[in-house]
């Protein structure tokens, strides 16, 4: 498999300025910072978890992002503690991310991708796929406990 297009590399964000808008992201998420989301997505966003794939506006993405924050308001903000990056022919990436979520003495592991572009000179999300179903997983760790 070929990791990049090397006619379009030249012209290509290296994999750590796609990264550092992970984190940027991220930190949008941590302050609870809903009116910059929007910013960090194309106006269409692909939604894909365990249970469904979906197609979302991307308004429609930070209104649920916006209402999962408000359910699970008392659990605690996942930390990023790992991302791995891949570019995809000079125009997208797919970064994988592993977060860390600490659940009084029990840590869950979640991991989830991005693929990310190249929109003119800034970076979009144009799909987000969570790898695992978070909200079973907080009830089943919940019922552990």
């Amino acid at each position: 498999m070929f990791s990049h297009d090397s006619a379009d590399a030249e012209h290509s964000h290296d994999t750590a300025a796609v990264q550092g808008f992970i984190r940027r992201y991220d930190d949008a998420i941590q302050a609870a910072d809903f009116a910059a989301m929007p910013s960090f997505f194309d106006p269409q966003v692909l939604v894909v978890t365990p249970t469904s794939s979906r197609c979302l506006s991307r308004e429609e993405f930070v209104a649920a992002a916006e209402a999962r924050a408000r359910h699970m308001d008392s659990v605690p903000r996942a930390e990023l503690v790992e991302q791995a990056t891949t570019e995809l022919g000079g125009h997208y990436w797919l970064t994988s991310v592993l977060w860390r979520l600490a659940l009084d003495d029990r840590r869950l592991d979640l991991y989830s991708d991005f693929l990310v572009r190249r929109v003119e000179d800034e970076l979009r999300i144009a799909a987000y796929l969570a790898r695992q179903d978070l909200p079973r997983l907080i009830r089943e760790a919940g019922e552990q406990a």
